[in-house]
């Protein structure tokens, strides 16, 4: 007994050159594909690392103005007389 395979021959085939084309476009949006993952990642990584650098120098600043206005206040005390308070109030209580 014998195989035989009939077809209607309603679906044509498509021919070598043109099975190969569809495979290279093929093989060619899986490349775009991994080259625009490839490209999100590198832009995530960048931006993460100007997030950091942006907030390490926030950090640094915040840091600075803390101990220059610290000092600042130190160096007001220092300068001003320790019962400037007293004084003022006197002063104040006299001419009411």
């Amino acid at each position: 007994m014998q195989i035989v395979k009939r077809t209607m021959g309603w679906i044509q085939k498509p021919s070598a050159w043109q099975y190969q084309q569809s495979l290279n476009a093929k093989r060619r949006a899986q490349a775009q594909h991994n080259l625009d993952q490839q490209s999100v990642l590198a832009g995530a990584i960048f931006a993460t690392k100007d997030t950091f650098s942006h907030d390490m120098t926030a950090l640094v600043l915040k840091s600075v103005v803390n101990r220059v206005t610290t000092e600042a206040e130190e160096r007001a005390k220092s300068a001003l007389p320790d019962d400037l308070l007293s004084q003022l109030s006197s002063k104040l209580d006299k001419s009411a």
